[in-house]
């Protein structure tokens, strides 16, 4: 997993610009949480948002028609273990800063 290239702010903000999809920017979310600081991903991500993480880590794509953002590459069909570690981490985040608690069940295939 490469390190990203943009802030959570900058992510946020590409997306309100209309350049990226509403599943790349969650995706790319997921991946920016290992790298940047606590304070930094609680400021700017909101409950909606975390509920929108949430949604995508428990119901990956199903068909090569939802492809979506993940480690630099596309991919479809299953969660990938960095995607599950990357959750976790952002779930430990958001639960260690007591923002909102984020209880996320994996089911590995």
């Amino acid at each position: 997993m490469r390190k990203m290239d943009l802030s959570i702010s900058e992510i946020l903000q590409c997306y309100d610009d209309g350049l990226f999809s509403e599943p790349e920017m969650v995706s790319r979310i997921i991946y920016a949480s290992v790298y940047f600081e606590p304070s930094e991903i609680v400021e700017q991500i909101s409950e909606e948002l975390i509920l929108k993480i949430r949604e995508r880590v428990k119901n990956p794509p199903k068909t090569a028609n939802e492809i979506y953002f993940l480690e630099g590459k596309n991919y479809s069909a299953k969660v990938s273990p960095g995607e599950i570690r990357a959750i976790e981490e952002l779930e430990k985040v958001v639960c260690f800063a007591g923002y909102w608690r984020m209880h996320v069940y994996f089911q590995y295939a």
